[in-house]
C-alpha cells in the first residue's frame, strides 16, 4: 500500500526544505516553496506511487525555479562546508580519490564555487542529497544514462580544480 501524504510529509518535508534552502537562500521562503510543493502534489500522489521521492524533488525544483524567476534572481546553489561531513557517495567513487585528500571542507566548497550551476546542482544531487541516479534523472527531466554522464562530467571538472589549485598556492578569484 502507498504511503499516505502524512507519512510522506514527515518523511520528507525537512529534506525538501533544505534543497529548496540550498537554491534560494533564504529559510522561510524555502518553507514557503516546500509547502507549495505538498500543495501541488497532493492531488497526484497516487499517480505516483514508488516514485514519490525523485517527483516531489522535481516539483520542488521547479517551484524554486519560478520563485526566482519571479523575482529576476540568478540561480546560485548554497552548499555549506557541513553539507559534506555526512556525505558518503564520495567514497564509492574512485575517480574522486582527490577529493578526500582534500585539505580542508571550505577548499572543497571553493572548488563547487567554480563550477558551473548545472554542474553545482548534479554533485549536490548525487552527493549531499544522497539521491540515486534514477532519481536525478527524473528530477532533471532527462535519461538515466544523461544524469550519469553529467555526474561524471562534473565531477571530473571538480577533481581537476582540486588538483590544480594546491591547498598552499593561491587560488584563481573568478571575480578578477
Amino acid at each position: 500500500m502507498p504511503p499516505t501524504p502524512d507519512e510522506l510529509f514527515a518523511k520528507y518535508h525537512q529534506q525538501l526544505v533544505l534543497f529548496v534552502y540550498r537554491r534560494i537562500g533564504n529559510e522561510h521562503d524555502a518553507e514557503d516553496i516546500a509547502s507549495e510543493t505538498w500543495l501541488r502534489c497532493l492531488g497526484n500522489m497516487d499517480k505516483i506511487a514508488g516514485r514519490e521521492r525523485p517527483w516531489l524533488y522535481h516539483v520542488a525544483r521547479n517551484c524554486a525555479i519560478s520563485w526566482l524567476r519571479e523575482r529576476g534572481r540568478h540561480r546560485e546553489l548554497l552548499v555549506e562546508a557541513d553539507d559534506f561531513k555526512t556525505v558518503s557517495n564520495f567514497r564509492e567513487i574512485a575517480q574522486l580519490d582527490v577529493l578526500l585528500k582534500a585539505e580542508s571542507l571550505e577548499r572543497l566548497r571553493w572548488a563547487l564555487d567554480q563550477l558551473s550551476i548545472n554542474d553545482q546542482e548534479i554533485i549536490t544531487l548525487r552527493m549531499i542529497d544522497e539521491l540515486l541516479l534514477e532519481e536525478v534523472a527524473t528530477i532533471l527531466g532527462c535519461a538515466i544514462s544523461t544524469a550519469k554522464n553529467r555526474t561524471d562530467r562534473a565531477l571530473r571538472r571538480l577533481a581537476h580544480l582540486l588538483r590544480d589549485n594546491p591547498p598552499d598556492e593561491p587560488r584563481p578569484n573568478p571575480e578578477s
